[in-house]
């Protein structure tokens, strides 16, 4: 028989932790690494000299036809360094408004305990080389 005191202690101890989602793991840790490949200028890590995109600084003053660049360096750089992204496709997201950012969509599929499942990244990149994905 429980006690109040019983009831107490699991009150104070809050709700259950919620159960582990792998796929939402996996799917976090992928963003957080097409992240860093994204923020990364080519050449900067001197262990590994392939590693990142080439220097986004041009992109902006070579625009529009330098995106269908971009697109294929971070297809490439995708393909390469982040094996866990399957069937990856990259295009540029052309926005109605004029401003200094390139947005590019990253879809493809991760695998997570046996079972495959569609992801979609947007790569949102500014003339100030600051990465965000969401």
């Amino acid at each position: 028989m429980r006690s109040l005191l019983d009831d107490s202690r699991l009150a104070a101890a809050g709700p259950p932790p919620l159960a582990h989602d792998p796929a939402r793991a996996l799917r976090e840790s992928v963003g957080r690494h097409l992240r860093e490949l994204c923020a990364t200028p080519r050449g900067s890590v001197l262990l590994c000299p392939a590693f990142g995109v080439q220097d986004t600084t041009r992109l902006f003053h070579e625009h529009p036809t330098s995106a269908s660049d971009m697109e294929r360096d971070l297809l490439e750089v995708i393909a390469r360094f982040e094996p866990r992204l399957h069937d990856a496709s990259v295009s540029h997201v052309v926005s109605a408004e004029v401003e200094l950012v390139l947005r590019f969509s990253v879809q493809g599929a991760l695998v997570s305990e046996g079972r495959a499942f569609a992801v979609r990244y947007l790569a949102v990149i500014d003339s100030n080389h600051h990465v965000e994905v969401t």
